[in-house]
């Protein structure tokens, strides 16, 4: 199993009491941390406007010039992002943004497409959000645009929903020549069991949930996809996205907790809303001691699962949490050395 570690944008309230001008010293510092070591294989990012899990006035940095930026700032780790949104960005202008980017980073880029489950976030922004039914044609067809761009560096589609004429994609990405398929793309498929047909067909990777029960759910359903367009299930490669709270012992767990809770409060959330995040994040598989962290990610791996993306929400105020999981968790489940995924193009630290 390989890890990837979430950076901190602010759209979880995960830099509320930070001098905003301190913000991309904090993001900055965490991916270094995440480049200089052995134990992760690339940082990830999410794409959100403004804060949840409701919106207040706190600082959230766009996905795509923080993927930029930290691409400049890295030399090791891969760069990705959890389910960037179509809305406002035509794939055809995305396709030439992740290939400037991935020149950037001499080849480290992945790209990560989902569809938009907070519709009034961008519409919040005078975006137009499609049914979700539009959404996937819309994703199926991003990524045959951008396959294209990647590949060829031209820009000719005709599709129910997207159509580009004589666009030209140059510079090509670093990763093109060494893959002949362009960038590593991947699907955020949690919950939408409708997009992994179109991982099936489209896609190197997918983000799936981090619940044992439905990723093992999920994972067979993708199987199935797979085998109706004739494809080998094992040529994608699944991912879990966890919200990861990690202590010494069960007292250190719920401080932890506790300190999430308070955090909530003083950024502006109500009651109510800071309450039902906290359940939420109580629930989540990956919060519990160093052994129950690795038992639950043993039996992932074996349904499957070879990459654990890792949010910690204490990261920009406390590393100790971090420190632990690297320490502790990883170590135990660390595919060693950097290469190839047996079914995988591309290439992976």
């Amino acid at each position: 199993m390989r890890f990837g570690m979430v950076v901190p944008q602010g759209c979880r309230l995960d830099l509320a009491g930070i001098d905003p001008l301190q913000h991309w010293g904090v993001m900055a510092g965490l991916a270094r941390r995440a480049d200089e070591g052995d134990a992760w294989s690339g940082i990830w990012l999410h794409d959100h406007l403004q804060t949840l899990p409701t919106a207040v006035e706190e600082a959230t940095h766009e996905l795509w010039a923080v993927t930029a930026a930290l691409a400049a700032v890295t030399v090791r780790v891969r760069l990705g992002q959890v389910g960037s949104c179509l809305a406002g960005r035509h794939p055809a202008v995305l396709a030439k943004t992740a290939a400037t980017v991935d020149v950037i980073s001499e080849g480290r880029l992945d790209v990560g497409l989902g569809a938009i489950r907070h519709p009034e976030e961008w519409r919040a922004y005078g975006l137009t959000v499609p049914e979700f039914a539009e959404q996937v044609t819309d994703l199926r067809e991003a990524a045959q645009i951008m396959r294209q761009a990647w590949t060829t560096g031209e820009l000719d589609f005709v599709g129910e929903r997207y159509r580009t004429d004589g666009g030209i994609c140059r510079p090509l990405p670093v990763q093109a020549a060494a893959t002949g398929r362009g960038l590593p793309l991947w699907l955020s498929c949690a919950g939408e069991p409708a997009l992994l047909r179109v991982a099936a067909e489209e896609a190197d990777g997918v983000h799936l949930s981090g619940d044992p029960e439905e990723f093992a759910v999920q994972s067979e359903l993708l199987a199935q996809r797979c085998h109706e367009v004739d494809r080998d299930p094992a040529e994608i490669m699944r991912a879990g996205t966890f919200d990861v709270v990690i202590g010494l012992d069960e007292d250190d767990v719920r401080r932890r907790v506790d300190w999430y809770r308070g955090h909530l409060t003083a950024a502006g959330v109500t009651e109510g809303i800071g309450l039902s995040a906290v359940e939420e994040l109580i629930r989540q598989p990956l919060v519990g001691t160093p052994e129950t962290i690795v038992h639950t990610l043993q039996g992932l791996q074996a349904q499957g699962m070879g990459y654990a993306i890792c949010y910690f929400p204490e990261s920009a105020y406390d590393v100790s949490g971090l420190d632990l999981f690297e320490r502790a968790v990883i170590p135990q489940l660390r595919v060693p050395g950097g290469g190839h995924h047996r079914h995988w193009p591309f290439s992976l630290p």
